[in-house]
């Protein structure tokens, strides 16, 4: 579908428009694979629950994760060429630990935050490198594949074909970096995405407030006990 609307698309602002709608639809698409195959699961979102269910605005939050990554080039790069050119390596490096923090945590700050990207990559080890590399080969595949169409397929049908290609490998990428969240959940904490998703949450929430409450309680932290359960009827209220 995203390639057909660079078939239809007649030009002009209405295109302009049409791109940046296509351009939303599959950042969000994009970060909804992330977390659904971090998950565990294989089939993929469908393409209605992403577009309805995002509260999060995350194709403004990846933009402004961008936006925000290249001023802080550029504020380096303002101190000294050396400054700038680390901070780059380094954002360059994280990119995508930041990409996997986004989609989970749906929060910029976390995305950007340099010891939350390090304790990621540490937490991965040295198989965040190769990922790391895999992320690069897989970002220019399109520049390798896209030259062997020119002259092979009509012209009518080229730039249709070319969004197609690029757009697959995007979520090639994704649902590679979805799997190393699934991998690596229990290390990095995420495990409760996959309880989350089979219990409900004020039920999860209830059974896990309990049972911290229960420990506290037994090695007389009642203040905290106190505490947990009060945040916990805060959420739910009728129970």
């Amino acid at each position: 579908l995203i390639g057909l609307i660079t078939l239809i698309a007649p030009g002009g602002l209405f295109t302009f428009f049409l791109v940046l709608f296509a351009l939303a639809v599959v950042t969000k698409y994009s970060l909804a694979i992330i977390e659904h195959r971090g998950r565990g699961e294989t089939a993929p979102p469908s393409v209605g629950d992403v577009l309805t269910s995002d509260g999060h605005h995350l194709f403004l939050k990846q933009m402004s994760v961008f936006i925000l990554m290249g001023c802080a080039v550029a504020a380096a790069a303002s101190v000294s060429t050396l400054m700038g050119i680390l901070v780059n390596v380094f954002l360059m490096l994280a990119l995508p630990a930041s990409i996997i923090l986004l989609a989970v945590e749906k929060s910029v700050r976390r995305a950007l935050n340099p010891f939350a990207l390090l304790s990621l990559m540490v937490t991965v080890g040295w198989p965040y490198l190769l990922l790391w590399i895999c992320t690069q080969i897989i970002s220019v595949a399109p520049v390798y594949v896209i030259p062997l169409l020119l002259g092979v397929i009509p012209d009518a049908v080229l730039m249709p074909a070319i969004m197609m290609i690029v757009v697959y490998f995007v979520f090639v990428l994704y649902a590679m970096l979805g799997y190393v969240l699934f991998e690596y959940q229990n290390e990095l904490g995420y495990e409760t995405l996959h309880e989350e998703n089979e219990i409900e949450f004020p039920v999860f929430e209830k059974k896990r407030v309990l049972g911290e409450t229960a420990v506290l309680m037994q090695s007389g932290q009642y203040e905290r006990a106190r505490q947990a359960l009060r945040k916990a009827l805060d959420t739910v209220r009728d129970d």
